[in-house]
């Protein structure tokens, strides 16, 4: 679930900062059903696979931890449907000035691997490639399968590749590493940590900027991944003790541990005991006695 969200929360990044409006999570006004992400104007979305498809876009999103049958496909045949009469409305309710006609609608379905496309096969349906890993049918609404395992470029959406299974995956985040794209590097970061870290150590361990990991993930997550000690060479000790506390961080590391990451760094005369909570003044009093000691 989280990983389909962070997909649906950088494709709506992305889609707002072109100028875009998108609506994720939506329920169809007819069904208990939830639509992943709605398009309602897709003119704009050019040199991406996304131009193939009409003005609405009706999408969902499978990943590759997701199973997946040709049942999915139907069902988002069915939302679709269910939400294009909901803008129609009924009798008396009719709303015809804002509601897309059939010919102006396409299902946009996502796949986060190759094996998906595999079990749409197995519904005999004739799809025609449109270019490497984007296909598209007419059954009975127009249909377009995006496989983010193959395909080669989706322009200013390439980040979505992030989503494309481990060998697309690592594809990506070397080329974002050697450009230090400064977008995907976070969003590998946060959403495969051992492997981005793993990959951005053997290519250019400079690429592994702490401070944003800090402002994307929290101080507390990047101290467990990378240790308090390089944390606080990176972002400071007042910004370590402002976030998490200095009576938490000796509580984590343990006193001889933090004095001695405080020793290694100077920083031993940076600690302001005004700024200090009760708690952590006491713990700074026993650092004081262990030195003297």
């Amino acid at each position: 679930m989280a990983f389909d969200g962070n997909f649906k929360n950088i494709l709506q990044y992305l889609l707002r900062n072109m100028g875009l409006s998108i609506i994720t999570e939506t329920d169809t006004p007819t069904a208990n059903q939830r639509i992943d992400f709605v398009i309602p104007n897709n003119s704009k979305l050019q040199k991406t696979p996304f131009q193939y498809a009409k003005k609405l876009v009706i999408g969902e999103f499978k990943s590759e931890r997701d199973k997946f049958s040709k049942g999915d496909l139907l069902m988002l045949y069915s939302k679709a449907l269910s939400y294009i009469s909901g803008i129609h409305g009924y009798g008396g309710k009719s709303n015809k000035e804002k509601a897309p006609l059939l010919n102006e609608v396409s299902c946009v379905l996502i796949l986060g691997t190759k094996r998906s496309v595999k079990v749409l096969n197995s519904l005999q349906i004739k799809f025609k490639k449109l270019e490497q890993g984007v296909y598209e049918a007419n059954i009975p609404l127009h249909l377009v399968i995006i496989e983010l395992s193959s395909v080669k470029d989706m322009g200013k959406l390439n980040s979505l590749l992030l989503f494309g299974g481990k060998k697309q995956r690592k594809i990506v985040m070397e080329k974002a590493i050697r450009e230090n794209d400064r977008f995907i590097i976070p969003m590998s970061y946060m959403l495969f940590n051992k492997e981005w870290l793993k990959l951005a150590k053997s290519i250019n361990p400079e690429s592994i900027s702490i401070k944003e990991a800090v402002n994307i993930l929290g101080i507390n997550r990047v101290i467990t991944e990378l240790g308090l000690d390089r944390v606080i060479q990176e972002v400071g000790l007042d910004k370590v003790i402002q976030e998490i506390g200095l009576d938490k961080v000796i509580q984590e590391v343990g006193l001889d541990s933090f004095l001695e990451i405080l020793a290694s760094n100077n920083l031993i005369e940076d600690l302001d005991p005004d700024k200090l909570s009760p708690k952590a003044k006491e713990a700074l009093k026993k650092l004081y006695k262990k030195l003297s000691q």
